[in-house]
């Protein structure tokens, strides 16, 4: 009976083997192969333009933050500016009295 069931494996392993052989088995074996290796190339060249989208992405956002926190620095001078003329022009126009006219 072992024997019987080992012969058996050996038989359908050469009949595995024959199939093989055939030249059509080959033929679309190998196109498989290939198909295979064409959609795991497209795959891998798909995961990388994402990571690198992601890391573009990224450093464009950290840009647009340095962007905007400059912008609001030079926004508050020129509000401290614009503040400090006017109080001047103020002054100079006799709006308000100045320190040293307090005193006399």
């Amino acid at each position: 009976s072992r024997l019987a069931s080992a012969s058996q494996g050996v038989s359908r392993w050469h009949a595995l083997l024959d199939a093989v052989r055939l030249p059509r088995v080959r033929w679309v074996a190998a196109i498989a192969l290939g198909l295979l290796m064409v959609i795991g190339f497209q795959y891998h060249r798909a995961r990388e333009r994402q990571a690198k989208g992601e890391q573009v992405k990224a450093q464009l956002l950290l840009a647009l933050r340095i962007t905007a926190e400059k912008l609001q620095f030079a926004q508050a001078k020129v509000l401290d500016i614009s503040a400090a003329r006017q109080t001047e022009m103020l002054h100079e126009d006799g709006a308000f009295p100045s320190s040293s006219g307090l005193l006399n």
